[in-house]
């Protein structure tokens, strides 16, 4: 993973040229590209507490995604103790507390454990809502502003972002051995 001060200078650079830009056709085309806020509720997971397996009610979370946003799917692995895992992918350019979008492709938003490998057959997927909220070009600046400020030391961690690991695509996290 690129190091934090190497993402906050490219997110300072491209909100820096977004905002040194004259109101010509020729400029827009390097305004910063669509950011979205990417909600989603999951269901009908599992989670481990003591030691034991606990059915969980559902879970809430978002985060800030490079567009355009156009789907989501679930990937399902075996972990190394023995348990079944289901991961929520994104299709986008990635996330924007990894540094400026990517080429598109799906992006792991976070991993629902379903239950142990001696019951996979009668295990099923856990569902999701996910929703898309395409950001105004004030709103975008404003989250580059503070994610540029949280990577450089100067501010906490903003609301909507998550551990960049959680970020993979889809062939990095088939590249690992274990998800």
């Amino acid at each position: 993973m690129p190091h934090k001060k190497h993402i906050a200078f490219s997110l300072a650079a491209s909100l820096l040229i977004a905002s040194c830009q004259s109101p010509s056709a020729d400029a827009q085309s390097q305004d910063p590209p669509d950011l979205y806020k990417v909600s989603w509720k999951v269901c009908d997971f599992a989670e481990i507490v003591n030691l034991q397996v606990v059915k969980a009610e559902c879970k809430d979370s978002s985060m800030l995604l490079w567009g355009p946003i156009s789907e989501s799917k679930f990937e399902k692995s075996r972990t190394h103790i023995g348990g079944i895992n289901y991961h929520l992918f994104i299709k986008s350019k990635g996330c924007l507390m990894t540094g400026v979008p990517k080429a598109e492709d799906f992006y792991n938003m976070g991993r629902f454990y379903v239950g142990p490998i001696d019951k996979e057959n009668s295990l099923s997927p856990p569902t999701a809502t996910v929703k898309f909220e395409k950001l105004s070009k004030k709103q975008t600046q404003q989250e580059i502003k503070k994610v540029t400020a949280y990577l450089e030391g100067r501010a906490q961690l903003p609301q909507m972002i998550v551990d960049s690991s959680d970020c993979n695509s889809l062939a990095e996290w088939e590249k690992k051995p274990y998800h």
